[in-house]
């Protein structure tokens, strides 16, 4: 026991040394600003659940950041996550591969329609996209700039979102864009409203 405590000190150590954790809160310290708030060192995952060094539990209700949507230690995507891994980790979408056209093909059946699928690794270069996209479009039907508007929404972490006109960032803490394009069955991008 006092080997797991004395691995689990020595990691949140060099956690505090070593690792950024941008999105946590601060708290205020006597005598002026602030440090990060006391946080779980998380040791595993499993459905909905996390737990911490203590073994405590805890409802896991953010989906790590909303990228565990499935929950955590499913057997069945961990083997497949491994034979693409062994067969061919990664490759941009500069040349096409097989498991971009069957999750293109796979995504116009659930949607029941004929689209051409854009992938993104975040949300982040998803919202640069969809900017870059509705301004090309506008910009090709006659209409620069005419017709998009920066609304607040969320954090921006790309240089466009970051580009934005002063209006964008003058909202509350959280702002990016998103923008107002054509709709219908093939629509660029469909902003949600203020």
């Amino acid at each position: 026991m006092e080997t797991k405590d004395a691995r689990i000190r020595e990691l949140a150590e060099k956690d505090e040394r070593f690792v950024w954790h941008a999105l946590s809160r601060y708290t205020p310290v006597e005598g002026g600003g602030t440090a990060p708030a006391p946080r779980i060192f998380v040791t595993e995952g499993k459905g909905a659940w996390i737990s911490d060094a203590q073994g405590n539990r805890y409802l896991d209700g953010m989906s790590g950041l909303w990228c565990v949507n499935v929950g955590y230690g499913r057997d069945e995507l961990a083997k497949a996550a491994y034979e693409q891994l062994v067969k061919l980790p990664y490759y941009p979408l500069t040349m096409g591969h097989e498991p971009a056209v069957e999750l293109g093909e796979r995504l116009n059946e659930w949607l029941d329609d004929e689209y051409v699928i854009f992938y993104s690794n975040s949300g982040s270069e998803a919202n640069e996209v969809a900017f870059k996209v509705a301004r090309q479009y506008h910009e090709q039907n006659g209409e620069p700039r005419a017709r998009w508007r920066p609304r607040a929404r969320h954090c921006a972490s790309t240089a466009t979102s970051h580009s934005l006109p002063a209006s964008c960032t003058s909202r509350p803490p959280i702002a990016t864009a998103a923008l107002t394009a054509p709709t219908g069955p093939r629509a660029i991008w469909s902003a949600p409203g203020p």
